[in-house]
């Protein structure tokens, strides 16, 4: 299994438990489609994925370009020092993302007036 999900009571969370690439992009996007209407958040937590290619890094910012039209905050989960945070950072993909350490942190209530 590549990819797992979970509804959370204000939004949804999916998990890639490989890499982020062509391979694995429409599996994703099969799990993001299940996400409830009205969430206020979609969680994309990358923790556990070993790289992230060209067509996945393409595919975050479709994603995210996407997520802003249906006014549903993306929040993806990249540590600071994994594989994918380095891809992230070395194509300025990581400029136009909510990125957080933790699965935790991304699913935080935002503070208020933020």
């Amino acid at each position: 299994m590549s990819q797992s999900m979970s509804v959370q009571e204000r939004g949804l969370i999916v998990r890639c438990l490989r890499e982020l690439s062509a391979k694995t992009v429409p599996s994703l996007d099969h799990l993001l489609a299940m996400a409830p209407d009205g969430s206020e958040y979609v969680v994309l937590d990358l923790s556990q994925a070993d790289f992230a290619d060209h067509d996945g890094l393409r595919w975050l910012i479709r994603l995210q370009q996407s997520m802003l039209q249906q006014c549903t905050a993306l929040r993806v989960v990249v540590p600071p020092r994994s594989p994918v945070s380095r891809s992230l950072r070395l194509s300025e993909v990581d400029r136009a993302l909510a990125l957080y350490p933790s699965v935790r942190e991304a699913c935080a209530p935002e503070p208020a007036g933020g």
